[in-house]
């Protein structure tokens, strides 16, 4: 950088300037003698570079070159020995790599002294480059750094250099330790040393599914898998229970992280462990983690439906007991059944008498707007049922609070609803101006017909996927069974399903501007579930759909349209089951538990949480709650329980003793002595964390340099690199060295060498 040791008036520089330029006008115009326009250019130019050199030499023109001092330090290297550094790259593992580039590349700053640690699971001060092997359990690289910054906290290093592959696998503190070495002003440069591409492997990452289910009910289990390496290549994703293999789907492996979704029913009841497992391929470079259990409690509850209806009595029988008897013939179903006279409203003191009693069980069946045995008025009375089913019933029906009350059943006590089609439902019924319209899973404002017109329903094979439609657990058998399904004869036309809803039925013709018209849609409302079942389950539209989908009777050899309906009464089983299902989770489990890993070793503290949350409308207090952890029939360990204000949940820990499937149970018991049971399965094995995963992680090495103002090395960077690098921030001074450009003679021969060429331009020329 150059700097002027005289700095005149910018102003009077410019005056001179303009004199300068003046004269020298002035002087060419009065010249004597006579010269070409070319000549008297050439010396005019030659006159201002002579001022200019001058002027230049005039203002003490000064070299300054910037010197910082730094304070010698130590420069520390920290050099990853954990096991995932013996992976092979290419022919030479990455810790081979890391010791030769470190021996090569290790170039300190002036007065800087250098020690090399190394570290896995623990921090070695007495690291030697010849002796390092790969070996610890983990890599614990920011409780590495956390250790160090302890140790040296009076006297901190000037810099540190990290050499390792990224991968954390142990650390359990240290996670601001990036913000503490910043302000300890320690520079942290890191080296990355391996590849990201992972080697060839199957894992199953995750298991997700209900900790609580009913007995009769698909369990749907989501299984998180990843593939590097693998994609394009099929393999067999199963569930087994001990040795009974309960379903299974042939998947294409993405590579990438995917999730596989499988359905199974569970047939026995109590707490027992499942197996999702993956079938192992060739080229794998491990096979211990393709699978991964989970456990799950099996109960066997009565499943209570308020069924509602308002098609009236037919030849055969009352329409009301067509869907009643069809989910009572289901073992572990209760339904109640109440009717409403559509045509023709009953009068108030008709509304008060028995509508029908069952020919086979006796049950009475009361109008809906029966005072004391009709449609709940009460929240509590609502809450003893798992599904409402709404059939075709007009709206003035109901109150407005027993409105609100049915929504909140759904949407804060995860209750399952219903609403089916016919001349009063949907928008036909003006159910859009009703509260009951936010748990309708299909939008109806501008649709208030219901249209008489037959049509042929057949599912996408995605939509057979749904637990709904999954009549039978074989693909093929599904089909079949879905091909058989009978027209109907009417629909009402509703505009679309709402954002969130799946549809699983749709026209196979008509249509609007949103696309084809919803027959059956589905969707999570809140806590619960709803279903918009668009057409009829009676006489009306549905008259061979509640009688002829099935298989032919005995007697029906004669006659081929008498079935025995198996299929419409499966159909509504697993509907009802669906809609119940959050229902009665939250009804068997009202103590969320949750463990913040479902798979650590012997000896590892696990910590969890259990939340209270509400049952029946009523806050779980004054609960007494035990946390044991089992070994089979064993009693391992009853945990301590802390309450958190905060969170509104109990906080404890457990730890294993050995490798094994642990159970921890918690229990609940409220002041009337009623208990609940929340079970959760521990895996613990000796997990293989450092090998899990051994693609190299540049993302918390890049972090750390970023947050301490490091530098991000790389193995082509050179030796004067790492000598920048390990400098640190550690300034003492600068200061500032001078050295004048106008005292040499280089300047003067410049000054003479250009007036003799002015002189001699000049006096060849004929000037004065």
């Amino acid at each position: 950088m150059i700097t002027f040791g005289n700095k005149p008036d910018p102003v009077l520089i410019g005056l001179a300037a303009v004199a300068v330029v003046v004269l020298l006008w002035w002087s060419f115009k009065n010249a004597r003698g006579s010269a070409g326009r070319g000549r008297i250019i050439v010396l005019a130019f030659l006159r201002l570079l002579i001022l200019a050199v001058i002027a230049f030499v005039l203002l003490d023109p000064q070299l300054m070159k910037e010197i910082k001092s730094y304070r010698p330090g130590q420069a520390v290297a920290l050099l990853d020995t954990s096991r995932s550094m013996g992976v092979m790259e290419g022919n030479t593992s990455r810790l081979a790599i890391a010791s030769s580039w470190l021996k090569t590349h290790w170039k300190l700053p002036a007065g800087f002294v250098g020690q090399t640690m190394t570290f896995n699971d623990e921090l070695v001060t007495t690291g030697k480059l010849e002796s390092a092997e790969p070996g610890g359990n983990a890599t614990d690289i920011l409780d590495t750094l956390a250790d160090l910054a302890d140790a040296s906290a009076a006297e901190p290093p000037s810099s540190i250099l990290l050499i390792s592959d990224g991968s954390d696998t142990g650390s359990k503190r240290g996670t601001e330790v990036g913000e503490r070495l910043a302000k300890m002003q320690v520079p942290v440069s890191v080296l990355m040393i391996g590849s990201t591409n992972e080697p060839p492997d199957i894992r199953v990452d995750a298991v997700e599914s209900r900790l609580v289910t009913d007995k009769r009910t698909m369990i749907r289990v989501k299984a998180t898998i990843s593939a590097p390496g693998l994609g394009g290549r099929l393999s067999m994703v199963t569930i087994s229970n001990d040795t009974q293999r309960l379903t299974g789907k042939r998947v294409l492996l993405a590579g990438d992280s995917q999730t596989v979704d499988l359905s199974f029913s569970p047939h026995r009841n109590g707490y027992q462990v499942f197996t999702l497992s993956v079938e192992p391929l060739s080229g794998e470079r491990l096979t211990s983690n393709n699978q991964r259990d989970f456990g799950l409690t099996v109960t066997d509850p009565t499943l209570r439906v308020l069924y509602m209806e308002a098609t009236a009595i037919n030849n055969e029988q009352p329409e009301i007991f067509f869907l009643k008897h069809a989910l009572e013939d289901e073992p572990g179903i209760q339904v109640r059944a109440l009717f409403f006279d559509q045509h023709g409203g009953a009068s108030v003191a008709t509304r008060e008498q028995i509508a029908y009693v069952d020919p086979r069980n006796g049950d009475e069946v009361y109008r809906v707007q029966h005072t004391r045995f009709g449609y709940p008025k009460k929240m509590e009375d609502l809450l003893r049922y798992h599904v409402i089913i709404c059939s075709d019933v007009a709206r003035d029906a109901f109150t407005k609070e027993q409105m609100e009350n049915t929504v909140r059943f759904v949407e804060e006590f995860g209750g399952g609803f219903v609403m089916v089609g016919g001349e009063t439902g949907f928008g036909a019924g003006y159910y859009d101006q009703t509260p009951v319209e936010k748990i309708i899973p299909v939008e109806m404002e501008n649709s208030r017909d219901a249209t008489d017109v037959s049509f042929q329903v057949r599912p996408s094979t995605a939509a057979m996927e749904h637990p709904i439609l999954k009549m039978a657990d074989d693909p093929a058998a599904n089909r079949a069974i879905w091909a058989k399904l009978p027209p109907f004869f009417g629909y009402n036309r509703v505009d679309r399903a709402k954002p969130g809803a799946t549809v699983l039925w749709e026209h196979p013709s008509d249509r609007n501007q949103y696309g084809p018209r919803v027959i059956l849609a589905v969707q999570q409302i809140g806590k619960g579930r709803s279903m918009a079942f668009t057409t009829d389950t009676t006489s009306a539209w549905g008259y061979q759909f509640e009688r002829m989908w099935g298989e032919p009777t005995t007697d029906g050899l004669a006659n081929r349209l008498s079935t025995d309906a198996r299929y419409y009464k499966q159909f509504w089983v697993n509907a009802v089951r669906w809609l119940a299902a959050n229902r009665f989770e939250k009804e068997q489990m009202p103590v969320k538990l949750e463990l913040a890993s479902s798979e650590v070793r012997p000896g590892e503290e696990v910590a969890f949480t259990a939340k209270p949350e509400l049952l029946d409308g009523k806050p779980v207090g004054e609960l007494k709650v035990q946390a044991r952890l089992w070994d089979g029939d064993r009693l391992v360990q009853e945990a301590g329980l802390l309450w958190d204000e905060s969170s509104g949940a109990w906080r404890g820990s457990v730890i294993p003793d050995r490798v094994g499937k642990f159970t921890l149970k918690l229990t609940a018991t409220n002041p009337e002595g009623q208990s609940t049971e929340a079970a959760h399965l521990l895996n613990v094995s000796e997990l293989d964390r450092e090998m899990a995963q051994v693609r190299a992680r540049p993302e918390l090495l890049e972090q750390l340099a970023r947050e301490t103002s490091g530098t991000v090395l790389r193995l082509d960077s050179s030796p004067e690199d790492v000598q920048t690098a390990l400098a640190g921030l550690n300034v003492i001074s600068v200061k500032y060295e001078k050295r004048p450009l106008w005292d040499t003679w280089v300047w003067l021969a410049l000054i003479i060498g250009l007036l003799t060429t002015e002189w001699v331009i000049r006096r060849t020329g004929g000037l004065a």
